[in-house]
């Protein structure tokens, strides 16, 4: 993809890093009509330096639907398989992440196998067996996915560096939901919080790519795991509401053991 993962999200996360390496392997496709969406712009200044009384309400709502504090600040691993489709190719992702800082994707493309890490101290793509330094601005810009994954802003939410500013109220689809522009740490990312707290929405910018540019993410099909509630579909449109991606979360496993070597780059 163009961010890393959204798989988590992503999401993130995440679940939205191999996209990059897809875009460079696979020819433009026709684009097809862009879906009505809300043409809420990303301030990529952000300016409040503190959270108003609405944005942290929203925020809070949303920390109790994915299963409330204790359940979102036990979290400190996830190992996801995501099935995605682009432009009718089929990916396959294998992804973990060791909050707050470590992820590792594993993908698995109609050219082949290739691994993505990134870590405090490394960030390394592995394509047909053969390892290469991701440029610092990638590296940057994967690091930017992480930190505003929605389970690391969540575990930071008193945190006086992430700011959570509501804006008003839209509907996305058939629902209507508070709009928060949320500032992680210095990376700005908004978020569309139904009435019932679940994400629907988020919006942010992608700095893989030259100049940047805005993508949307959809979230729905919300599940239990271990009662940490996620999402499990994922939409990814272009900032002009064109279809990019979409996403299946297939299994996800909460706090299971991480080998260690997934993050060590190969010997060559």
């Amino acid at each position: 993809m163009t961010t890393a993962y959204r798989i988590a999200t992503f999401f993130a996360l995440a679940i939205l890093l191999p996209c990059s390496l897809i875009s460079q392997q696979t020819p433009a496709q026709p684009q097809h009509a862009a879906p009505k969406s809300s043409g809420s712009a990303l301030v990529l200044d952000f300016g409040p330096t503190a959270s108003n009384p609405e944005g942290k309400a929203a925020a809070d709502r949303f920390l109790q639907a994915m299963g409330g504090p204790a359940k979102v600040n036990a979290v400190k691993s996830l190992r996801q398989t995501v099935v995605a489709l682009r432009q009718g190719q089929r990916v396959e992702l294998e992804q973990s992440i060791v909050y707050p800082d470590k992820q590792a994707q594993k993908m698995t493309l109609p050219q082949g196998k290739a691994l993505l890490v990134v870590t405090p101290t490394d960030a390394f793509m592995v394509v047909r067996g053969q390892s290469q330094n991701l440029p610092p601005t990638q590296r940057a810009a994967l690091d930017a996915t992480l930190k505003h994954d929605f389970i690391n802003i969540l575990q930071r939410i008193d945190d006086p560096k992430y700011v959570f500013v509501a804006t008003g109220q839209e509907k996305v689809g058939d629902a209507e939901a508070t709009v928060v522009d949320v500032e992680a740490d210095g990376v700005p990312t908004r978020w569309w919080i139904a009435t019932d707290g679940k994400l629907l929405q988020e919006r942010y910018s992608d700095m893989t790519q030259a100049g940047g540019i805005i993508q949307t993410m959809t979230y729905s099909d919300w599940k239990s795991f271990g009662g940490l509630n996620y999402p499990t579909k994922y939409k990814l449109f272009s900032e002009a509401g064109q279809p990019q991606m979409s996403m299946t979360l297939t299994a996800m496993e909460v706090n299971s053991a991480v080998d260690r070597k997934v993050f060590e780059r190969p010997a060559q």
